[in-house]
């Protein structure tokens, strides 16, 4: 089966409403099940993440849900910086293998160490991280020496400050 991406994008104040017009429009996109949604939301919509997933699983019952609050939210077409923005990326893919996993940094002396990294077997990894609690240096110098050449895309949550950074997996 071919391999399908969808995009949506809303700049409504309500979550439930944004979130669910930019996953319906990813939706429309599909003509599989969605295997992996990608979800970034603007400022305004940080404080609403349990009404962000219910409306994007309702819209797109994602397989897997990764996402991240962004200081500036981009879809099809348009782009908001400030006020609200909700932006939904879907990836239909029947026979990838896409897992979800919660990593976290940890300090042991000097040296951080990366906790919850499984074996992998990727061809691609997406990394969102809170960069406050999280080495994202450490992360890519443990993927660099054992996994050379490994493509790795994502970014870092906004945060205006330590502890406010909003991550969003699977439900």
């Amino acid at each position: 089966m071919p391999v399908e991406v969808g995009a949506g994008f809303s700049d409504e104040f309500d979550p439930v409403t944004a979130f669910s017009a930019a996953a319906a429009d990813a939706a429309s996109a599909l003509a599989a099940p969605c295997d992996l949604a990608v979800v970034f939301a603007a400022a305004p919509h940080l404080g609403h993440g349990k009404a962000i997933l219910d409306a994007v699983h309702r819209e797109l019952g994602p397989r897997s849900l990764i996402g991240c609050g962004a200081g500036g939210v981009v879809g099809p077409g348009r782009e908001v910086e400030e006020g609200p923005g909700a932006a939904v990326w879907a990836l239909s893919a029947p026979e990838a293998r896409i897992a979800t996993h919660r990593l976290s940094a940890v300090r042991d002396g000097d040296a951080i160490s990366i906790a919850g990294l499984p074996e992998l077997a990727a061809q691609t990894m997406i990394v969102l991280a809170d960069p406050y609690t999280f080495s994202v240096e450490a992360l890519l110098g443990r993927l660099n020496a054992e996994h050379p050449g490994l493509p790795v895309l994502g970014g870092l949550a906004s945060a205006s400050a330590a502890g406010s950074a909003s991550l969003l997996c699977d439900g």
